[in-house]
């Protein structure tokens, strides 16, 4: 899922420009090789697809869609032209034994080679790499994709449709929009791999000096922002489901999904990898875990539970639950 924009990327001109930089300074005889790095729904593909249009007649691309379990994609790396754009380098990894092979034979292809490199990487399967295998030192200009603040999701959803989109004040917005809601706090025990969730009311007051400031839709985005945690894909899903339920958008329509999240150990793990490698396909997963975890049972649970969705037998994070995904794992060290 990647967040369309038909403006162009105005959001990310910083990260392209980084880009466009490096592109010059090799062309001036320099090389760093990129690594474009975010979550998923983050953009990573639009942003690239920007630079492949600027410099179409100098690019060779490769996509990655699943796992690689061989290094005959070597050989279109050899035959491409001097600029080579890599995506989802994520797909090189198998969190196995002997599940290093394809990504050790690609790093090392890389720093023989004289081309420049143009990567794209999951930022929880980067963090990962950095502490195993120290995969930032191969790279010499790393470009990462933060969240959006409100005014850029505004714009970026908002360039997408064709006609007017209302926005009004409803009570609680009038209210000052004061509210008061249960929410799941996630905690783990010291030197215990358990989590247990802690109901605890969440109580939202809006700044009475900053609120004269917003009204109607400036408000709405910028509760969207805070929900998706500025992840546009993330945003753009939720936006989508706000105004299926009316064509008038109330401020407080963004609703924040509220998952309760209490899995074993095989679980998380296979969560973990689904966030990792964001696309992967049960005969994937049941290959990488092994024989001890039952992969479909484990899957029939994450997607019961509203985690993660199934499109054409592959399985990713359900976008309006990344965030509690991303902080469950973290708490439970899964991932950083």
């Amino acid at each position: 899922m990647e967040p369309e924009d038909e403006a162009g990327l105005p959001q990310y001109q910083t990260e392209l420009e980084a880009i466009e930089e490096s592109i010059r300074n090799f062309e001036e005889g320099r090389r760093e090789n990129i690594a474009v790095i975010s979550e998923p729904f983050a953009g990573r593909g639009k942003l690239i697809d920007e630079i492949r249009k600027v410099h179409a007649d100098k690019i060779t691309s490769v996509r990655f869609n699943s796992t690689i379990t061989s290094s005959e994609f070597l050989s279109s790396l050899r035959e491409g032209k001097d600029i080579i754009i890599l995506e989802n380098c994520h797909f090189l990894v198998r969190r196995k034994i002997g599940g290093f092979d394809q990504i050790d034979a690609f790093l090392r292809y890389m720093a023989s080679s004289g081309q420049l490199f143009i990567t794209t990487w999951n930022s929880f399967a980067w963090s990962y790499l950095s502490a195993v295998i120290s995969i930032n030192s191969y790279f010499q200009r790393v470009v990462r994709l933060y969240p959006l603040g409100a005014e850029a999701l505004q714009s970026l959803i908002l360039s997408s449709y064709p006609y007017i989109i209302r926005f009004a004040e409803d009570r609680d917005a009038a209210r000052g929009g004061f509210s008061v809601s249960m929410k799941c706090i996630h905690l783990r025990l010291p030197f215990s791999s358990t989590v247990y969730c802690l109901p605890w009311p969440d109580i939202r007051v809006p700044h009475p000096l900053k609120r004269r400031k917003l009204k109607g839709k400036d408000l709405f985005f910028k509760r969207l922002a805070d929900i998706s945690g500025g992840n546009p894909g993330v945003a753009r899903r939720l936006f989508e489901l706000a105004l299926k339920s009316s064509p008038e958008l109330l401020v407080s329509a963004p609703e924040e999904p509220k998952y309760t999240i209490d899995l074993g150990v095989s679980d998380r793990f296979l969560l973990s990898l689904i966030l990792t490698m964001e696309s992967v396909a049960e005969d994937d997963l049941s290959e990488i875990a092994g024989p001890d975890i039952d992969v479909r049972k484990s899957l029939y649970l994450l997607s019961s539970s509203g985690l993660i969705t199934e499109e054409d037998g592959d399985y990713g994070i359900t976008p309006e639950a990344l965030k509690s995904v991303v902080q469950y794992l973290e708490l439970t060290r899964m991932v950083w």
